[in-house]
Formats: C-alpha cells, sequence, structure tokens
C-alpha cells in the first residue's frame, strides 16, 4: 500500500479516482475502487473508503462520473461512462429486429461486464414504457412477448384472421353457388341469413348489414359518449403508450365504429390525452390503416395520457 503525506492527499486521491475510472473496461463497485489507490500515511481503512466515496459524489454531482444501480444486488457502481445511456442505446439498436426480453438481455450483458439481469430488465421496461420500444405478441406462448424498435402491425379483423379466413372463403364459394341455383339477388340472400341467424346467437350482433338497394333508416342508438371516454381514458392511464388500432380492438363491439373516432378526437381537443402520428405511414396497408384514427389527411397510429 502506497502512503500519501495530507498535504498532497486529498488532490492526488481525486486524480487517481478519476484515472481509474477512466481507465476500467466496466463500472466499478466502491470496493473495487478503493483497491490499489493511494492512502494517506494515519487514515485508517474505513476512514479512507469514506473519502473515496466522498470524492465520488462530489465527481458525480459535477458529472465527471456516473454511478448506477447495476452490480449485484442493485449495488452502486462508477464509471467515467454513462452506463445506462450506452445500454438503452444499444437496446435500440438490438430492437431493430424484434426479440425476447431473454435474448435482449443476453445480447446485453456482453456489452457491459457484471452488469445483472435485473437491471437489464428495469433498462429495457422504461423504454417500453417511454414508448421508444414497442411489444409485439409472442410467437409461443413459452417465449413470451417480443420487444420491437417499431410498433407491431395492428392486428387483423377477427374475420380477415387465418382460422376465420378459411371458413369464410368456403361460405362465400357456397353462397355464390347458391345465389345462381337459386336465381336470388345478393340483397335478398343477405337479408335471408340475417333473419335466419341473430335469432340464434345469444349476445348482441354488431354486424352491419349493407343493404344497397336500400337506405332506410335504422333504430341503432350509438353508445354513451361518457361511458366509451372513460374506458379510453383508464386505458392510457394503465400503459404510457398504446396502439390505436389494439386500444380499438380492445374496446366492446359497440364502441369500434365511428363512435370510437370521435371520441378520441374529441379527447384530444379537450387535451386529455395525445395522438401521434407514424413516421412512415405508407407502410401500412388501407385495411391496417382502416383500425387506427384519421383526422382529414392526418393518420394518427398512438395514443398517450396528457402529461
Amino acid at each position: 500500500m502506497t502512503y500519501l503525506d495530507s498535504t498532497t492527499a486529498t488532490s492526488t486521491l481525486m486524480e487517481a479516482v478519476h484515472g481509474k475510472l477512466q481507465s476500467a473496461p466496466a463500472p466499478l463497485p466502491l470496493s473495487n475502487v478503493v483497491k490499489g489507490l493511494p492512502r494517506p500515511r494515519k487514515m485508517k481503512v474505513a476512514e479512507f473508503q469514506n473519502e473515496v466515496q466522498s470524492i465520488l459524489d462530489e465527481q458525480v454531482r459535477l458529472g465527471l462520473v456516473f454511478r448506477c444501480p447495476s452490480g449485484k444486488n442493485g449495488n452502486l457502481r462508477y464509471w467515467s461512462r454513462d452506463e445506462k445511456h450506452l445500454l438503452r442505446e444499444k437496446a435500440l439498436e438490438l430492437a431493430s429486429t424484434p426479440q425476447t426480453m431473454a435474448a435482449m438481455k443476453t445480447k446485453l450483458k456482453k456489452e457491459v461486464k457484471g452488469v445483472e439481469a435485473t437491471f437489464l430488465q428495469t433498462v429495457i421496461e422504461e423504454l417500453v414504457a417511454e414508448g421508444r420500444l414497442f411489444q409485439h405478441p409472442a410467437k409461443t406462448a413459452k417465449r413470451g412477448p417480443l420487444i420491437g424498435a417499431s410498433p407491431p402491425p395492428p392486428p387483423l379483423a377477427p374475420l380477415e384472421q387465418t382460422k376465420n379466413a378459411k371458413v369464410l372463403s368456403k361460405i362465400v364459394k357456397d353462397c355464390q353457388k347458391l345465389v345462381v341455383s337459386a336465381k336470388v339477388s345478393v340483397d335478398e340472400l343477405i337479408r335471408s341469413l340475417q333473419r335466419q341467424l341473430l335469432p340464434s346467437l345469444d349476445t348482441k350482433s354488431d354486424i352491419v348489414i349493407a343493404e344497397t338497394a336500400s337506405t332506410q333508416p335504422t333504430d341503432e342508438t350509438p353508445p354513451p359518449r361518457a361511458e366509451l371516454d372513460q374506458l379510453i381514458l383508464k386505458a392510457v392511464a394503465d400503459v404510457p403508450v398504446l396502439s390505436l388500432a389494439e386500444l380499438r380492438a380492445s374496446m366492446p363491439a359497440e364502441y369500434r365504429g365511428t363512435a370510437f373516432d370521435e371520441s378520441v378526437l374529441r379527447l384530444a381537443d379537450a387535451q386529455q390525452v395525445i395522438l401521434s402520428q407514424d413516421a412512415l405511414p405508407d407502410r401500412f396497408s388501407d385495411a391496417e390503416k382502416a383500425q387506427f384514427v384519421r383526422d382529414g389527411e392526418a393518420l394518427f397510429t398512438t395514443i398517450s395520457q396528457w402529461s
């Protein structure tokens, strides 16, 4: 152990601490920072460690050193580089291709030696909460959701999903044959299907029948505005940033139509929510765009709580 005279101890120790953190390949806990540093001649080990801690605190205050709870059990570590910023930027880079949380943590762990997995997960979850990373549907139940740098595409409409699309395709073909063989119009067939289907459903149907030959008014009652507004506000309070397509799909069936668009725009005008547009709207198909919210030429894709 090297000893110093008290007259030069403080300035020399500050230089030694700063130099050690600059040359360190990864952040160091206090116990490792202290090792090998020149200790003043009459200073006890515990006092010396407190002195080093005071120097670290001051250098953190001045922005010369960064500290982060990335060690084992959340222990603080010190470095001349901003470890958390480095990990955040690398996480955004890795997420250009959506992958599981476990895969991201494994790759991030290689970037900075000694960083704990729990800290890495916190870094990733913060980026998700900020709307800089997004959760994508899991490929399998065991693997959990994927993490991506771009929002996931909006879910397919129920009848466009693979399992239902095949059934619908067969029904359409059968209906086409029936129209020809029975010599009836498509509208007549649809009305007949409606009469036979609706009484058999033990729930309120949200099927809208497009009758091209008739424009008779309906008795449909729009959903209560206040109730729909509250559902939307509760959703954005629980999740900081939401895809409008996902939010629409999560609403009760009677709230997924134009009432949803009107409520979202109304809340935005009242400064209760914030709507955001996608930087590359052309990457969405027309069907996908229809699930978002349009206001004139503007296509809004995400919604968040007004801060």
